[in-house]
Order: C-alpha cells, then sequence, then structure tokens
C-alpha cells in the first residue's frame, strides 16, 4: 500500500478529533440513560451544540453556544513506551469538559451534573476508540473530576464539570521505515518496499 514505509504518521489533534467523535456517537444514549435515572422526561436535557478542542481551558465559548463539550490536551504524561520493533505507545493527558448554562447557578449546576453523570459512564464503560486507519486508543486512567474552571464572575450562570483521564494511543509513532532516498517527486504517494527480489539460481545434481 502506497505510503505505509512512513508509519503512522500520527498526531495530537487526531486523537482529540477521534475522542470527540467517539463522544458525539454514544452521548445521547448515556443522557438519555441519565434522564430515565433521575425521572425526567427523555430529551428534555439539552444536547450539545458545540464542540471543542483546546490546548487549555480559557476563553469561553458564548452562552448561546452551550452545553458545549470541550476537549483539552496539553501533552503526553509520561515518557512514551518503546517497543522493540520500534513502535511507541504514548499516554496523553486529557479533559473531557461539559460548559453548561442555567438560568441560575443551581440551574448550571445540575445540567452540568447531567453531563458529568453521563460522561464518566459512556468513557468508563466505551473506552476505546478508533483513529484513522485502525489506530487503537483506549481511556486508560480516570484521574477525577474538576469544577474549578468557571471564574466567580461568571459562575452565577454557567458551570463547568471535567473529566480528566489518560488516553493511550498504541503504535502512535514508529522509530523504522521511511524512504531510503529522497523521492524524485515526494508529492506523489511514494510506493511501498517490494517483498520479493529477483534471485538467480542454478539447478543441477549435487556433485
Amino acid at each position: 500500500m502506497p505510503d505505509n514505509r512512513f508509519g503512522p504518521l500520527l498526531s495530537f489533534h487526531d486523537v482529540e478529533f477521534a475522542l470527540i467523535g467517539h463522544i458525539k456517537t454514544w452521548l445521547n444514549t448515556f443522557l438519555a440513560a441519565r434522564e430515565r435515572k433521575v425521572a425526567v422526561t427523555p430529551g428534555s436535557i439539552a444536547r450539545p451544540k458545540s464542540w471543542i478542542a483546546k490546548q487549555t481551558f480559557s476563553i469561553l465559548p458564548g452562552e448561546d453556544s452551550t452545553p458545549t463539550i470541550v476537549v483539552v490536551s496539553n501533552g503526553t504524561i509520561e515518557q512514551p513506551n518503546r517497543h522493540g520493533e520500534g513502535t511507541y505507545d504514548v499516554g496523553f493527558r486529557m479533559a473531557v469538559t461539559a460548559l453548561c448554562h442555567g438560568n441560575s447557578s443551581t440551574l448550571g449546576r445540575r445540567l452540568a451534573g447531567h453531563y458529568q453523570a453521563a460522561l464518566i459512564d459512556l468513557l468508563l464503560k466505551q473506552s476505546k476508540f478508533v483513529l484513522f486507519d485502525d489506530t487503537k486508543a483506549r481511556l486508560d486512567d480516570w484521574l477525577g473530576i474538576g469544577l474549578d474552571d468557571i471564574d466567580e464572575s461568571q459562575a452565577r450562570t454557567l458551570c463547568s464539570a471535567r473529566l480528566e483521564f489518560v488516553v493511550v494511543v498504541r503504535d502512535f509513532a514508529e522509530q523504522y521505515g521511511g524512504p531510503l532516498t529522497i523521492p524524485v517527486d515526494p508529492l506523489s504517494p511514494q510506493p511501498d518496499y517490494s517483498i520479493v527480489e529477483d534471485i538467480d539460481t542454478t539447478t543441477g545434481d549435487l556433485p
């Protein structure tokens, strides 16, 4: 397959994008289960209006964009784990935050609580997800809950529930491989290594 020799060529944003897609796929199911759990009308909890990936949880979207799911990633949590064949697994420290708005502090916190309950259940029970090319990732460790992202001046109507995890991506990078020489046309797909070589053989009776 063309370009196989380059290896995974994955980025941190690929992990963020795949995690957001994974949550999008499952969140409605787990919010509905939360609604049934607390005996509220199914579908009455506001579903996300926006999805964001950021490096830090700083500038907040407007209230008209909430509920918002924010995925924050600020790099690896420890040294990548190298396998003998030259591939590396990495563990990203990531946070999934539900930013919620209510007409009062109580309503905002209640909505954020609904999201916190649904997201924890989702991310623990559906802990594995797939990047492109079938690269596997999993939420390996749950590190806790944070409720301190909102400035006091905004806390009257906004509340956030932040769930912190370690996301492990297997075979995130590869040491060996790559082109043997600079390609004549780097912009075109590069062929894979030849698997079969021509070998001259001579047949005959053994002496």
